[in-house]
């Protein structure tokens, strides 16, 4: 039997480390998905249009993620992560 929730996609503002440690709390919380996209950062003074030339990695990467977050929940996800005083510092 399939219940249908209304929900709505949120990103993360406040992407404390280390993300298995994120992901399971905000699974915990409520979260019905949670999408994660890494993307490598090239390099801003190679600005060559044609696609098919490799550009530049400098090692870096830029990491985003957004959480499929039932809406009868009164707290976000950012609220939950901050709320219960995680760091990457401070580990339990």
């Amino acid at each position: 039997m399939t219940k249908n929730v209304q929900a709505t996609w949120i990103p993360l503002t406040f992407l404390p480390l280390p993300p298995d440690r994120v992901f399971s709390r905000l699974l915990a919380a409520g979260a019905l998905e949670i999408q994660h996209n890494i993307q490598p950062v090239r390099a801003a003074e190679l600005n060559d249009p044609d696609p098919l030339l490799v550009q530049e990695y400098r090692g870096e990467v830029k990491v985003t993620v957004s959480v499929l977050w039932p809406d009868k929940l009164d707290h976000s996800p950012d609220d939950v992560l901050r709320h219960r005083g995680f760091s990457p510092f401070h580990r339990r």
